[in-house]
């Protein structure tokens, strides 16, 4: 059975605004995985993934976070607005509060 997952993905002026509700994992990650590799080749600055009604992420969702880190936002500060506690649990567990900037609000 395939997670429910919904996202919109807006790109201006070198920041991108990911909102991410539901769950995300093996099932519907290569989905979201597909419309990120289409910012490679832009000059990203800011990666802001909005996750306040993220429920779920599995490794696949993980990766997925790496690599927008690795191929899009090299020089891209990445942040994670309002996660819920068990999001913010896999972040730490897996060492991404390491290079993400974990927030409750983004102020522009």
């Amino acid at each position: 059975m395939e997670a429910k997952l919904e996202f919109n993905i807006q790109e201006k002026g070198g920041i991108v605004k990911i909102t991410l509700e539901g769950q995300l994992d093996a099932t519907n990650a290569n989905s979201l995985l597909e419309e990120l590799k289409k910012l490679t080749d832009k000059n990203i600055k800011e990666m802001v993934f909005f996750v306040k009604n993220l429920e779920y992420i599995a490794s696949a969702g993980v990766r997925t976070l790496i690599f927008s880190k690795q191929k899009i936002g090299k020089n891209a500060d990445i942040y994670l607005i309002a996660p819920q506690d068990e999001v913010l649990e896999v972040m730490k567990m897996v060492g991404l509060n390491n290079f993400l900037i974990i927030q409750d609000e983004y102020n522009e």
